[in-house]
């Protein structure tokens, strides 16, 4: 409101105060001002604004008043292809000639001005995000960053602009200790294939302090904690197994040994597997001499010495270092000679008592009786 044409009672009358681009008509005839000549000024700085073009032009001071008098400013929309239509119109509003006609206080000017305004803070705010998250997919985070703060600025209420201003955030901070984070979990892969696994632990979990969202230390630190009980819960079972071996309790040894084998394959698991299987084809095969020497023993009592001593005499051949197999034998044999001594001399009696003294003496001396 400062520019304005004042008379005063000095020699100098029509003196100019302030910027003549900026009167309203009004005040370039000399009438009597108020607010809503304001208004006009506030239209021209807006025009101004929004096209970087003064909506009424001269070449000099006289010029300029007449065109602000009698000229009507482009329409902002041609001047400003990106100036929606009727924020055009709002503002030529402002800049109406006739002051009836013009915006009679900022309150109805901002009744209208405020949904534009809004429309074009949405509008504007999507386009910062959309380009932010083309570039966040890009990788180029610094950039996308700068897009989505000024999203932000605009629109501090706005959720997704936050959450990816968040996320490129968190990439930019990722990318500048990211070797520091590999080298870490370069370490920890090292380590855990060395078996040590605490310390590879120390080192996934040293990553995820300096990113603890960044997906592959995650991954690690989860893979080392597995194989680290993998290995304990193997270590445990190959005990157990080992222990129930020499126990003798083979079939305690064989479950734990199965477990241990659903695990991994490895050198001391197939050594135990050798182990189990010797014992068990050890225990087979004294189980089958105990067996065969109880029949034997059995035939024996019955006295049927060719039975027993047939039995006995395989196993002689199969077990040939098994002392009570070879005694047994020996003892089986004595009784089958004396039965057959007994015999013989029971037969040669009986021909004796029949006077076949020649046939009993033929007898004895068959059989080495006498």
């Amino acid at each position: 409101g400062i520019a304005r044409l004042v008379d005063t009672s000095r020699s100098q009358t029509g003196l100019l105060i302030g910027t003549v681009n900026y009167m309203s008509p009004e005040q370039v005839r000399g009438e009597r001002v108020d607010a809503r000549s304001d208004v006009f000024s506030l239209g021209v700085m807006f025009y101004e604004l929004v096209c970087w073009q003064r909506p009424f032009l001269g070449s000099n001071f006289t010029a300029v008043m007449l065109a602000i008098i009698s000229q009507e400013p482009k329409p902002l929309h041609e001047l400003a292809p990106d100036c929606p239509k009727d924020l055009s119109d709002i503002v030529h509003k402002l800049l109406r000639k006739d002051v009836n006609e013009r915006y009679q206080s900022l309150e109805e000017f901002l009744i209208d001005v405020d949904p534009v305004w809004k429309r074009l803070q949405r509008e504007s705010v999507s386009e910062l995000v959309a380009q932010g998250e083309k570039l966040f997919k890009a990788k180029d985070y610094a950039k996308a960053r700068d897009l989505l703060r000024q999203a932000v600025l605009i629109d501090t209420s706005h959720t997704h602009a936050k959450t990816l201003l968040e996320k490129v955030s968190n990439e930019l901070r990722r990318s500048m200790v990211l070797p520091e984070i590999e080298g870490h979990l370069t370490k920890a892969q090292a380590l855990m294939k060395e078996g040590r696994f605490e310390e590879a632990t120390h080192e996934a979990e040293a990553a995820l302090k300096l990113d603890s969202m960044y997906a592959p230390a995650q991954e690690l630190l989860k893979k080392v904690q597995e194989e680290a009980g993998r290995q304990k819960t193997l270590k445990e079972l190959l005990r157990t197994t080992r222990q129930r071996l020499a126990e003798g309790s083979l079939t305690e040894a064989e479950g734990s040994l199965n477990k241990v084998l659903e695990i991994e394959t490895g050198k001391e698991a197939q050594e135990l597997k050798r182990q189990l299987e010797e014992e068990k084809v050890r225990r087979e095969t004294r189980k089958r001499l105990l067996d065969s020497m109880q029949q034997a023993r059995n035939l024996w009592t019955q006295q049927k010495y060719d039975d027993c001593i047939a039995i006995l005499t395989r196993l002689q051949k199969e077990f040939p270092n098994e002392a009570e197999v070879v005694k047994l034998l020996e003892t089986v044999r004595e009784d089958q000679a004396e039965q057959q001594k007994h015999q013989t001399l029971a037969q040669a009696k009986s021909m004796l008592a029949e006077q076949r003294f020649a046939d009993a003496l033929g007898l004895l001396d068959r059989k080495s009786v006498v």
